[in-house]
C-alpha cells in the first residue's frame, strides 16, 4: 500500500473492484490508528508514505512500534499459519518475544469462523503467543472469551466509513487505545518481573 495523497477525507486509490475498497479500509484504519496515537503520546518515527508503513510513540519511556504489513518471518514468529497480519505492535523492537498485539482488518459486515480461527492463530502459543489479538472490521463489536487462556483478550472492533459512525468510531478507537495500553502495561509488568 502506498499511504501517498491519503488524508482524512479522500485517497488517491481508485476504487475499481473489491480488493481496492479493502485496501482503501485497511488504509483509512491505519491513518486512524497513526492520528489517534499522535494525539496522545510524543510521536518518535514515522513512515507512512511507503509501502509498508509504521509509526513509533513513546510510552513509559519505552518505544511502542506499530507496523502496517509488516511480514513476519516464519522462522522466529511462527510456522502454523501464515503469518500476514494487517498490524503489529511491538514493544522496543520488531522481534517475536516484544510482539504485544496483533490486528488484522477485515472489510466484512460478519465475522465467519474462517476470521476468527486466523485471529485465534495470532494468539496461539505455537504461532505469535501475543496476549491481544483483534479484527478490526464493519461487523458487530464484540469480545470472544478463550475458556482455556483468559489472559487473551480477543476483540472484534467495528468501524465503519460514513459520517453516521463518526460518534460510535470515536468510541471504538478510544476502546481499541484502552485495550492497546492495557495490554503494554501486562507486557511491562510480565518483562520486569523475570
Amino acid at each position: 500500500i502506498d499511504f501517498a495523497g491519503v488524508t482524512k477525507d479522500s485517497s488517491n486509490f481508485r476504487l475499481d473492484n473489491i480488493i481496492d475498497i479493502d485496501t482503501t479500509y485497511e488504509a483509512w484504519i491505519f491513518e486512524h490508528l497513526y492520528q489517534l496515537f499522535n494525539s496522545k503520546y510524543t510521536m518518535k518515527n514515522s513512515s507512512i508514505n511507503s509501502r509498508v508503513g509504521y509509526f513509533e510513540f513513546m510510552y513509559k519511556k519505552r518505544t511502542i512500534i506499530v507496523h502496517h504489513a509488516m511480514p513476519l518471518p516464519k522462522d522466529e514468529f511462527g510456522k502454523v499459519l501464515r503469518d500476514e497480519p494487517d498490524y503489529t505492535i511491538f514493544v522496543e523492537q520488531a522481534t517475536h518475544e516484544n510482539l504485544v498485539c496483533v490486528l488484522d482488518a477485515k472489510n466484512m459486515k460478519k465475522i465467519e469462523r474462517s476470521e476468527r480461527l486466523v485471529l485465534l492463530g495470532y494468539t496461539h502459543h505455537l504461532q505469535q503467543d501475543c496476549h491481544l489479538g483483534a479484527l478490526i472490521s464493519r461487523a458487530k463489536q464484540q469480545k470472544w472469551i478463550d475458556g482455556e487462556k483468559p489472559n487473551d483478550r480477543l476483540w472484534n472492533f467495528c468501524l465503519r466509513f460514513s459520517k453516521e459512525s463518526k460518534e460510535n468510531n470515536e468510541k471504538t478507537l478510544e476502546l481499541i487505545h484502552d485495550e492497546i495500553i492495557a495490554e503494554i502495561d501486562r507486557f511491562l509488568d510480565r518483562k520486569s518481573s523475570e
